[in-house]
């Protein structure tokens, strides 16, 4: 039986260049034996794996072969698998909620693995006026056939799942996504794409 999602536990992590969004679909092609061995623990114990932004510039610890990445990540849900053209193992994932993972420890079949914190909004957040032209931007960006199509519960009332989309669908720098998911509030989070919306002829 998986854990409650509100419970720290250890989960594999995926050290990626990709900053996955709650809610954001990531859809990966699988080869390294230590990641198969990910897919087949995930499926089998029915539990996410964390997807985190590998960062350059060194090791994450003193042990050897560690790997450096950002400590406030995303756990990342299989939602459908089967075998690519060139047979390899082609994933469908889903982004589930952000975490703080600790630590990283290597475990002896070379698959990274940390203890992830579940983290939510410290407060809750309404919708304003001034926040309209930021939801048509949007809106264009993902209509709501296209979101049925992804199966993705439409909540634009709600403002940390729109504050996701902005993470997900505006064009952004890895940095500045990275940013977005580890603020605490979705006023924050809102305000920071304010720039983005401009450039893409919003009036906000």
């Amino acid at each position: 039986m998986s854990a409650a999602p509100d419970q720290e536990r250890e989960l594999p992590v995926f050290p990626l260049r990709v900053v996955l969004a709650p809610g954001a679909p990531l859809p990966l092609r699988i080869f390294e034996p230590r990641y198969l061995g990910m897919v087949s623990r995930c499926l089998k114990r029915d539990e996410p794996f964390v997807v985190t932004l590998a960062l350059p510039g060194g090791p994450h610890s003193q042990e050897a072969g560690a790997t450096r990445c950002a400590s406030v990540a995303t756990t990342a849900r299989i939602v459908d698998f089967g075998q690519g053209q060139d047979g390899m193992l082609m994933l469908r994932t889903l982004g589930e909620q952000r975490v703080r993972i600790g630590k990283l420890r290597r475990g002896p079949d070379g698959l990274d693995l940390a203890d992830a914190t579940p983290l939510s909004d410290a407060t809750p957040t309404v919708l304003g006026a001034d926040d309209a032209p930021l939801l048509a931007v949007l809106h264009a960006l993902l209509p709501d056939d296209e979101a049925e199509h992804r199966g993705l519960a439409r909540r634009w009332d709600d403002a940390e799942w729109v504050g996701w989309r902005a993470a997900e669908l505006l064009p952004l720098e890895l940095l500045q996504r990275q940013r977005l998911l580890e603020c605490d509030y979705a006023r924050e989070r809102l305000d920071q794409v304010r720039p983005i919306a401009e450039a893409l002829g919003a009036p906000i």
